[in-house]
């Protein structure tokens, strides 16, 4: 005969499955996550050289003054230099621009025409510029 006090509640068995079950669901939600937030950084940072690219060029025609746009890999750093000024971009360690290495615009806001890649461990984005007018274009690669 068993008694009200044995019959209540969860067997150890029980509750190692549960809990289980538990743990699996919250790490599949925190895999989630991360992969959205990796690829949350990576569209921000396609916009922001992206803009930065596209205000040096409306700068350099408004100022008639050239602008010279470099890429530090090594200490993840854009820098965006003309008469007089220098502008930082910082760009997450998890990211990695291609093709960026010198760029120049000229005084009438021109460029020569180049893909920059963007990129994290998993996806990539390309920008495209254009030879006149400092006009950008970024597609999903």
């Amino acid at each position: 005969m068993q008694t009200k006090a044995s019959q209540c509640g969860f067997t150890a068995i029980e509750m190692v499955i549960t809990l289980a079950i538990s743990i699996g669901v919250i790490m599949l939600g925190t895999v989630c996550l991360d992969g959205y937030s990796e690829k949350m950084v990576l569209n921000n940072t396609t916009k922001e050289v992206k803009s930065t690219i596209e205000q040096a060029a409306r700068i350099s025609t408004i100022k008639h003054v050239a602008s010279y746009i470099r890429y530090y890999p090594n200490s993840n750093m854009l820098t965006v230099t003309r008469a007089g000024h220098r502008k930082v971009v910082k760009i997450a360690p998890q990211i990695k621009i291609y093709k960026l290495s010198d760029l120049w615009i000229s005084s009438s806001g021109s460029m020569s025409p180049r893909t920059i890649v963007i990129a994290n461990r998993q996806e990539k984005r390309t920008i495209r510029l254009q030879m006149m007018w400092g006009r950008v274009i970024d597609n999903a690669a």
